[in-house]
């Protein structure tokens, strides 16, 4: 366990590195790169540490609304596939976010906390659901690629709605993913 000063330490140097990573024109998005001109301060020279995270104006909700969604990636990985995440837009307009990789080593880390007793490796797994919320469909997704399983995954909220269900399964000697048609019991 980390005491408060090393954990301090480790906390301001995360907040200048990703200020560094956001705001610098080989690596930083254009939403942040022309915000950056905006600012009565210079990010890249004046955050040293958390606390100076208070010198930026509060973060816009309708930032994050409409397009286009490629202002939010950063150059330094304008090569990546991106995905986008849209809120259900219960607030008013929807909200986008991008994710490139976040998800994958978030599950990933996850992963690796699984009990072995209730998820085996290599084993098959069942997952029933509705898709959403995404980043749910996603992990068991990702869970299952990782560990070579099986998950069956609904694209309906709801059991009672008809298609929309497929089977995702990833084997150990091909490494591949592919979809399987499948129809649950009763809905067809």
């Amino acid at each position: 366990m980390l005491d408060a000063t090393t954990a301090r330490t480790q906390l301001d140097a995360h907040t200048v590195e990703t200020i560094a990573w956001h705001f610098h024109e080989s690596t930083g998005c254009p939403f942040w790169l022309e915000k950056k001109g905006e600012l009565k301060f210079d990010p890249l020279t004046e955050v040293k540490c958390y606390d100076d995270l208070k010198k930026f104006p509060s973060f816009e909700d309708e930032w994050l609304r409409g397009g286009p969604v490629r202002r939010w990636v950063p150059k330094g990985l304008a090569d990546k596939p991106v995905y986008v995440f849209e809120t259900g837009g219960t607030t008013g307009i929807p909200k986008s976010r991008i994710a490139i990789d976040d998800f994958r080593t978030d599950y990933s880390l996850f992963s690796d906390t699984l009990p072995d007793k209730y998820f085996p490796k290599g084993s098959n797994w069942l997952m029933l659901g509705p898709s959403g919320p995404r980043r749910l469909r996603l992990a068991v997704e990702h869970l299952a690629f990782v560990s070579a399983s099986i998950s069956i995954r609904g694209g309906s909220s709801s059991l009672s709605r008809k298609g929309g269900w497929s089977i995702w399964k990833r084997t150990r000697s091909t490494a591949s993913i592919r979809r399987l048609p499948f129809s649950p019991p009763g809905t067809m």
